[in-house]
């Protein structure tokens, strides 16, 4: 079929464009294919927050009208099939189309970190992305090239705002009204959420803003042109808000409309994703495009293409605690681990103490570090954390024909850290990292130390496939370490003290944690409480003997962990998920304790806790904690038992919300 291509000028053309009769048309993409574009006409809108909205936050204040002039704006996320043309005609292997910081970036990467058809987003989700999908994994490079490339470029921060929330007269709190509907976007709450991931693009019509643009609530976040600054708004320009481009420099570059992996209070119209840096990638990120009325555009009368059915795999929901897992490999990894490396792919092997530092000074991005099979490197006599370089692997055979896999291990009781990180994108795959203190001890009784296996300050961070144990403070300790940070199919056990003795420490980061086994820990995984502390805990394993002292998944109110005189409101991070986990004790148990509220809330849904102690078994329960389908047996000299929220099951009998039951004694 032939394309009629029509050269002509937007102002001419859509100056008689209404908020009503918004006008599409497909924007031509160099050499074959289209992106559909909505055209917004010219004029002042209400960008921002007036302070009623709810969970508004300081960097989204004060509310402020900005005049933009008229744009065009994608209608969908940019799909795989679109970004597959820009790969296919050599952009993205192009230098011409990239920023000089994106260039060098990119310099160790062959294509998107979610790229393969057959996308691994995370236990046990695995998940076929075909082309109506949109692209995630991408940088702001990434689609900054992408954008050059196809003669676009990415929307503005005000730019994004208006198409996703201005109705001609009032700025909506969602892109569908005011009043939050789960089912109209792809996300947590969504009565038909049928997976871990994205949806194809156009899969929640119903959920488009006033001008029709579609996925700019929920799906993935979106990356906008602008710079961050959390007090933009508060200063404004001379002239007055007049098409804004944000601050001329910065750190981070701002995202909007947020994911399917988010809370309700992420995907408002005027919530700003603020931490990401341009380099980051992950599988909720992606992006659309934008185009100024002033660009000549081609486009044809072709119809756009109509988007697949909603996603048809679906998650064995009914099912509560770990045993809802669907994963390929087993919990806690170990033997068939399917994702092993090799020893012929890796560029260095390391056989003991003297290799091991050889290796890590000369390895640079991409390479990897191999372990020797059945390898103990012995670390005791080392005073220095070794620094993993940036982009660099350490990989072993556990797994392997049963093999338990190397072991580093140290005997240092005040080692910190055995492993540090000195860049971004590190992974630790099939090792044994030990530390000087193994035993099940009740914590307390003995000299207090303070030993770390592994610190990440770096977004991207994997860990699958380890046994991590025998760490008196933490096995593995997230610090400031950003976005991107993923800890799964891992083994770790046996980290106590007084005080401390985490499996996974969580501060100014945001980590996902998924499909491991925990044993006997004092606290499997926790959070400080700092802003930007948020994780994601599915399918886990939650195991404890006596004697044991805490609770399993934690997260302090930042109260907690203030300095000398500091005052500090009294939060429990950003965002916590804790789902589909197992929790098992011998004696009754308060597993998770959340000692605050946390800025964006919790959800704790579709776990089993065996003998439990506390109806909701959360400590100092917050007001925006949602708390449902979870499954509970109690002891019996529990004798009341009273819930906040509807569908959890007490000894197989469903309570409903506020309800103090009795139970048989």
């Amino acid at each position: 079929m032939s394309i009629t291509r029509l050269i002509v000028s937007l102002t001419l053309l859509l100056s008689a464009c209404s908020l009503a009769s918004a006008l599409e048309q497909d924007f031509q993409l160099p050499g074959d294919g289209t992106i559909q574009l909505v055209y917004i006409p010219a004029g002042p809108f209400e960008m921002g927050n007036n302070g009623h909205e709810p969970y508004s936050y300081p960097d989204e204040l004060p509310r402020h009208s900005v005049d933009l002039s008229a744009f065009s704006i994608g209608k969908y996320e940019v799909t795989r099939g679109q970004y597959r043309r820009f790969i296919d005609a050599g952009g993205y292997s192009n230098p011409a189309y990239w920023s000089k910081e994106g260039w060098a970036w990119k310099n160790t990467r062959k294509q998107p970190g979610m790229w393969d058809e057959h996308a691994v987003w995370g236990p046990p989700m695995e998940f076929d992305q075909t082309d109506d999908y949109p692209v995630a994994g991408v940088s702001y490079y990434e689609a900054e090239a992408f954008c050059n490339w196809a003669g676009l470029q990415l929307p503005t921060e005000a730019q994004w705002e208006k198409a996703a929330r201005w109705d001609g007269k009032n700025a909506l709190t969602f892109p569908w009204g005011n009043k939050w509907d789960p089912a109209k976007c792809n996300n947590w709450y969504d009565e038909l959420y049928v997976g871990y991931q994205s949806a194809p693009v156009g899969s929640y019509p119903s959920g488009e803003s006033p001008y029709g643009c579609q996925d700019m609530a929920g799906n993935l976040w979106e990356w906008c042109k602008d710079w961050y600054d959390p007090d933009y708004y508060l200063h404004t320009p001379n002239g007055g808000w007049v098409d804004p481009q944000g601050p001329q420099t910065g750190k981070f570059r701002v995202m909007r409309g947020g994911s399917w992996y988010y809370f309700d209070y992420n995907t408002r119209c005027a919530a700003r994703g603020n931490y990401f840096f341009p380099g980051n990638w992950y599988y909720e990120y992606g992006f659309r495009v934008a185009l100024p009325e002033s660009v000549r555009i081609a486009f044809s009368t072709q119809s756009p293409p109509k988007s697949k059915a909603r996603i048809s795999a679906k998650l064995p929901l009914s099912r509560k605690g770990a045993a809802a897992y669907i994963g390929k490999d087993a919990i806690g990894g170990g033997n068939g681990y399917s994702r092993m490396i090799n020893r012929s792919q890796a560029k260095y092997v390391a056989s003991n103490i003297v290799e091991l530092k050889s290796v890590l000074a000369l390895a640079k991005a991409g390479e990897i570090i191999y372990i020797a099979d059945n390898a103990k490197i012995d670390a005791s006599a080392e005073r220095k954390s070794f620094i993993v370089p940036g982009g660099v692997t350490i990989a072993g055979n556990r797994g392997r024909n049963g093999s338990p896999g190397p072991v580093i291990f140290t005997n240092w009781q005040d080692c910190y850290p055995l492993f540090i990180t000195g860049g971004p994108g590190i992974r630790f795959t099939g090792l044994r990292v030990q530390g000087p203190d193994t035993e099940i001890r009740a914590t307390g009784d003995d000299i207090i130390r303070n030993a770390v296996g592994i610190v990440v300050n770096h977004p991207d961070f994997e860990q699958d496939n380890c046994e991590v144990l025998g760490w008196t403070a933490a096995a593995t300790t997230f610090d400031s370490a950003g976005p991107g940070g993923r800890v799964h199919h891992c083994y770790i056990h046996n980290n106590r003290r007084a005080g401390n003795g985490y499996g996974v420490y969580v501060h100014m980061s945001y980590v996902a944690i998924e499909a491991n086994k925990f044993d006997n820990n004092r606290h499997d995984v926790a959070g400080s409480g700092r802003a930007k502390s948020s994780y994601r805990a599915c399918y886990n394993i939650s195991n404890a003997s006596e004697p044991f002292t805490s609770h399993a998944f934690d997260m302090h109110g930042n109260h907690n962990s203030r300095g000398p005189n500091e005052v500090v409101e009294h939060t429990a991070g950003d965002s916590i998920v804790i789902a589909h986990n197992t929790f098992k004790s011998c004696r009754p148990r308060i597993y998770i304790a959340i000692r605050g509220k946390p800025r964006q809330g919790v959800i704790i849904h579709d776990n089993v806790f065996e003998n439990a102690f506390i109806a909701a078994d959360v400590l100092e329960p917050c007001s925006n904690a949602v708390i449902y389908d979870n499954e509970f047996t109690v002891p019996a000299k529990r004798s009341y038992f009273q819930f906040a929220t509807d569908g959890n099951l007490v000894n197989g009998k469903r309570v409903k919300a506020g309800e103090l039951r009795k139970l048989p004694k």
